[in-house]
């Protein structure tokens, strides 16, 4: 699996601009601890992304083999977890919150690497937008039977 770079979308760096300043990204977050003997407060500080940023990522994802298709439904599932968990550190004073949506899907195949065909084929999500819904929906989504086989790789095997 390939992860590259995730850049915030145009509209969230316009509202870091306006809220915090040309060319500033992040906020600091300042915090203190308290000695309970001695009352002197130290004060901590956390650079981190503003709430309600949004980026955008791509990730490749290769299939070479049907038990690939039940690893990437781990991947939404694994997804969905974190959006119910957080990301970083300091999840419990609410900072790591996020969440996945809108994605788009994209299939290649072998076609369109050899330059047969000039786009691959777009999943079609119905609503299934969000990686909770991906990850229910997943079978249906990417043509699996109940065992989680490709539904044309079981057909073509009753074939022969």
């Amino acid at each position: 699996m390939t992860i590259r770079d995730a850049f915030p979308k145009k509209s969230t760096i316009k509202t870091w601009e306006k809220f915090l300043g040309e060319k500033i990204y992040t906020e600091l977050k300042t915090e203190n601890t308290i000695d309970r003997l001695t009352s002197e407060a130290t004060p901590r500080f956390m650079e981190r992304v503003p709430a309600d940023s949004v980026f955008e990522v791509e990730m490749v994802y290769d299939i070479y083999k049907t038990t690939d298709l039940v690893k990437l439904q781990k991947l939404f599932e694994a997804m969905h977890l974190l959006e119910d968990s957080t990301l970083g550190g300091s999840g419990s004073r609410g900072a790591g919150k996020i969440a996945f949506e809108n994605f788009e899907i994209e299939k290649r195949d072998l076609d369109y690497y050899h330059g047969i065909k000039t786009n691959g084929d777009f999943v079609r999500l119905n609503n299934s937008n969000t990686a909770k819904a991906i990850k229910e929906n997943f079978k249906d989504l990417f043509g699996l039977n109940k065992k989680g086989e490709d539904r044309a790789d079981t057909s073509a095997q009753a074939n022969h």
